[in-house]
C-alpha cells in the first residue's frame, strides 16, 4: 500500500514538472482568440526584476506580446476596473489611466485617444491549460509604456523585461546646425520582423535597416544631423519611436517600409504622410518622385494614411514602401547588386530637394 501511495505521489510530482517543462519560455500552445484557434508561443516577463507571477502565461502572436490583464496590473500595483457592458477596461496606475475596449484599436490614455495596430488589440483569448477558460489580454509593450514602465525584449530567452526605474539618460538634443534634423526611422526590429518575402524569406526588418544605414551615411557626408530610432536589430514601439523624435527637437522624420500581399501581383513603391498634415506632403511628393525616377519601379503614388509614427511625430513626416516582398519582380530588383544603394540615394535626393524648397 505504501509502495503504490509512493508511486502514485512520484507520478503526480513528474506530472507537475511536465506541465512546468511545456510552459517555459518559447514553448508552443493552442489558444481559441475571436472565435479562432491560433498557435502562439510562451514568452515570461519580469516586473522591477521580479518574475510575473502569472498563472495563465504571456505568449507572443505576430510579433506582440500579450498578457492577461490583472496579472499584469496586479504585478504592477495598479487599478483595473472592468465594465461588462461596453467589453471595457479602465486601469489606473500613479497619476496615469488607460481605457481599452476589446477587439478595439481605439485606447485612451491620460485623457487623449491613440490607436494601436489591428495585431495589438486587447482581446479575449480562451486557454486550454491550466483550465479552460477565457481572459482578457492586452498587448504587453503598449500598456506597460503608457504606464510609464520602460520596456526590453531579449529574443533569446524569449524574455520581456519591464520596469519603471527612472531613465537618467538624457533625451537626444536639437544638434547645432543650420540643416534640418532628420529623424530617420527603420520599421520593424527585434522579434518584430514586419514583413516577410514569400520569395526567398527576406525579413523586412533587416531589408530596412539597410536601407536606412545607407541614407544616414549619405545624409551625414552632406552635413545633415541625423538621429536613428534603432541602430540594430532591437525592437521599439511605435509611440516610442515617434517620442524620441519629438523630444529630440527634430525636422524631419522618415520611415523606411517594404510591402507585402496576400498574393504575388502587387508591386511598386508609394510614399504616406498623415491626412491631419496636409503641409506634409511636399515632402511625400518629393520622396516619391525620386524613388520612382532613379528606380524605374511601378508608381504607386502617394497617398495618406493613420500610421502611428506620420500621425504622433509633431515635425514634418513620411512613410516610404519601397517595393513588395510577395512579388518575384520587386524582390529580384530588391536583390539586385546596387539597388539598395539606388533606394537610398533616391532618398537622400527627395529629402535634400524638400530642405531647398521647404
Amino acid at each position: 500500500m505504501k509502495r503504490a501511495f509512493r508511486c502514485l505521489l512520484l507520478a503526480f510530482m513528474l506530472l507537475l514538472v511536465g506541465q512546468q517543462v511545456t510552459y517555459a519560455a518559447g514553448t508552443n500552445i493552442g489558444l481559441r482568440v475571436n472565435n479562432q484557434n491560433i498557435r502562439a508561443v510562451t514568452a515570461d516577463v519580469k516586473v522591477n526584476g521580479q518574475a510575473l507571477r502569472a498563472e495563465f502565461p504571456p505568449y507572443i502572436h505576430k510579433g506582440r506580446t500579450f498578457v492577461t490583464i490583472r496579472e499584469l496590473t496586479e504585478n504592477m500595483g495598479a487599478q483595473v476596473k472592468w465594465n461588462p457592458q461596453g467589453k471595457s477596461v479602465d486601469i489606473n496606475l500613479n497619476g496615469k489611466s488607460i481605457n481599452l475596449k476589446i477587439n478595439s484599436t481605439k485606447v485612451v490614455v491620460n485623457g487623449q485617444v491613440r490607436y494601436v495596430e489591428e495585431n495589438a488589440t486587447p482581446r479575449l483569448a480562451t486557454y486550454s491549460y491550466p483550465r479552460r477558460e477565457g481572459k482578457t489580454v492586452v498587448p504587453l509593450r503598449f500598456v506597460s509604456e503608457a504606464l510609464g514602465f520602460n520596456v526590453k525584449w531579449d529574443a533569446n530567452k524569449k524574455l520581456v523585461y519591464i520596469d519603471n526605474y527612472v531613465d537618467q539618460t538624457p533625451a537626444p538634443s536639437k544638434p547645432n546646425s543650420s540643416k534640418p534634423y532628420i529623424v530617420i526611422d527603420p520599421g520593424h526590429g527585434g522579434s518584430d520582423s514586419g514583413a516577410v518575402s514569400q520569395v526567398d524569406g527576406t525579413y523586412e526588418k533587416t531589408l530596412n535597416i539597410q536601407v536606412a544605414n545607407r541614407l544616414k551615411s549619405l545624409l551625414e557626408g552632406a552635413g545633415y544631423p541625423v538621429l536613428m530610432t534603432r541602430y540594430g536589430d532591437e525592437g521599439m514601439g511605435l509611440y516610442e519611436r515617434a517620442d524620441l523624435a519629438n523630444e529630440a527637437g527634430a525636422d524631419i522624420y522618415l520611415s523606411i517600409h517594404f510591402n507585402s500581399f496576400g498574393n504575388s501581383k502587387p508591386t511598386g513603391i508609394e510614399t504616406y504622410y498623415h491626412d491631419t498634415k496636409p503641409e506634409d506632403q511636399a515632402l511625400a511628393d518629393y520622396i516619391q518622385a525620386e524613388l520612382i525616377r532613379l528606380t524605374g519601379a511601378y508608381n504607386r503614388g502617394v497617398k495618406t494614411a493613420n500610421f502611428c509614427v506620420i500621425r504622433e511625430t509633431d515635425m514634418t513626416a513620411a512613410l516610404v514602401e519601397l517595393g513588395f516582398l510577395s512579388n518575384p519582380d520587386d524582390m529580384a530588383a530588391i536583390n539586385s547588386p546596387g539597388y539598395l544603394d539606388t533606394l537610398a540615394q533616391a532618398l537622400y535626393n527627395g529629402l535634400v530637394k524638400y530642405d531647398k524648397n521647404y
